[in-house]
């Protein structure tokens, strides 16, 4: 495989090596009468054009599964005039391979992302599915992961010098993903004509077949020199092939592949002679969101007589969910997993529906993520500990605003033996579930008032009977001192 660049080379640039290989080789064409190879001549720094494909994800939701497609078409012709350069249509745009640089199993013309948590490193993170992973700069909160896609043009003829446009088509049908508002890209190939540099000068390069071999060569002021290994030519007679170019039937021009620049959108304009077409903004591939949702269920218990270590549990009911599709669950803020059971991730069946069960104390939560706008689903709490304990369960939801206005589709059961939200119009943003349950005695303070009273007066009498006692037992102790002294 071709090292890869990305297409986005200079159009001032380009246009410029183009305008130089294009001024001589008007003169060869004259005397060779115009006749191209078709034979494009690749030199050491050439890299086939790469498209990029950047898929955008929220931080914290992992990498979904997804498959892109792309295709080449010819673009439109159009002449440059005076200050212009002309636009060919592209040639044989069916024999460009469009090859997925990342992923060695993929098909043509297309790009693969297999589902996986997001990678720490740029390291391959899949057998033959590399995803380069960074920061996404516009928006700190998301991440942008990376594959590429490459188009090798070696099976194409090309007939002349020039500019060929071709246009690239995008499309895809991944659930949750939003592709990108222009589906098209435009790409300009800038072909002319090979040089080879003598006595510092560039001169037009030639090939021609010598038995089995091609000979390629330079004229040189009317003589012709072999081509060394590095492309450069040594103007001496042990080079020179003059004679022997002269009698081949088949003598002609060699062209040479410059570069690629790729726009936004289709672009009809022509490329000016140091400036790109008007109006054109450069490209280096599609930007596709990822677009999901979470949904969060949160316990919360109040109550002078509530148990804030008892597990409540709840049961989670999804429908209408892409087969396949795994959701991994949040749970720093539950208890671990096996104490008691709760999953961290949930995975869809083949009819689009999934399930799974919480046991959360007061003060935790669960959140599921990764889940696709539109997906229906249901939370309840089980009513078995409620109804024993004597619970009453209310219900708060955040978020989901858009589907409360329908009641047929957003439901929210309130009552003592049961309680459970109902979103069957779909999820469409981030939502919080919040089930609070309440119990709480009453302070017979009634009962008190009646009674206080009589307490009060049985104290006060009670209180007095001791005082009187001790006043008794002393006088009592003060009269036995007094016989003793008289008796001494």
């Amino acid at each position: 495989m071709k090292k890869r660049l990305y297409g986005n080379n200079l159009a001032v640039f380009l246009a410029l090596i183009l305008l130089i290989c294009l001024l001589p080789a008007k003169e060869a064409a004259a005397a060779d009468d115009g006749v191209y190879s078709g034979e494009i001549y690749y030199d050491g720094e050439y890299t086939n054009p790469v498209l990029k494909k950047d898929l955008i994800i929220r931080n914290g939701f992992d990498i979904p599964s997804a498959i892109f497609g792309f295709s080449i078409e010819k673009g439109t012709a159009r002449s440059g005039g005076a200050d212009k350069l002309d636009v060919l249509a592209g040639i044989d745009p069916a024999k460009i391979v469009i090859a997925d640089t990342t992923d060695n199993n993929s098909l043509s013309g297309k790009i693969i992302y297999q589902a996986q948590p997001k990678p720490d490193s740029t390291d391959p993170v899949a057998e033959n599915d590399y995803v380069r992973v960074m920061t996404e700069p516009e928006d700190p909160d998301h991440y942008i992961a990376e594959k590429t896609t490459e188009f090798d043009f070696s099976r194409v003829i090309f007939q002349k010098p020039g500019v060929y446009r071709y246009i690239i088509r995008e499309k895809g049908d991944n659930a949750g993903i939003s592709n990108d508002p222009e589906s098209a890209r435009t790409m300009d190939v800038y072909i002319g004509n090979r040089m080879a540099e003598a006595g510092g000068h560039r001169y037009q390069c030639f090939v021609y077949t010598s038995g089995e071999n091609k000979i390629y060569c330079c004229n040189v002021n009317g003589e012709y020199y072999r081509l060394n290994p590095d492309g450069t030519v040594t103007i001496s007679n042990g080079n020179r092939v003059t004679e022997e170019a002269n009698e081949a039937n088949d003598l002609v021009p060699q062209l040479q592949f410059i570069g690629t620049v790729m726009y936004k959108g289709v672009v009809t304009e022509c490329p000016g002679i140091d400036t790109a077409p008007e109006d054109a903004e450069k490209s280096k591939g599609f930007r596709n969101i990822y677009d999901v949702c979470f949904l969060k269920i949160e316990k919360k218990v109040k109550g002078n007589q509530a148990d804030k270590s008892e597990y409540f549990t709840f049961t989670l009911n999804i429908s209408g969910a892409e087969e396949g599709r795994i959701y991994p669950v949040d749970l720093s803020n539950a208890v671990e997993v096996g104490s008691p059971y709760n999953p961290s991730s949930i995975k869809v069946d083949s009819d689009g529906n999934a399930s799974a069960v919480f046991k959360l104390q007061a003060g935790q939560s669960v959140q599921i993520n990764n889940i696709m706008k539109g997906t229906s689903y249901t939370v309840s709490e089980d009513a078995a500990l409620m109804v024993k304990e004597g619970y009453t369960a209310s219900i708060k939801s955040d978020g989901d605003d858009t589907n409360r206005k329908l009641e047929s589709e957003f439901k929210i059961e309130d009552i003592k033996t049961s309680s459970a939200v109902t979103n069957k119009g779909g999820l469409m943003e981030d939502t919080v579930v919040t089930f609070t349950n309440s119990k709480a005695g009453i302070v017979p303070t009634g009962v008190i008032m009646k009674v206080l009273p009589v307490v009060i007066t049985g104290v006060v009498v009670l209180a007095a009977i001791v005082i009187l006692l001790i006043l008794r037992k002393k006088k009592e102790e003060d009269e036995d001192d007094e016989d003793e002294e008289e008796s001494g």
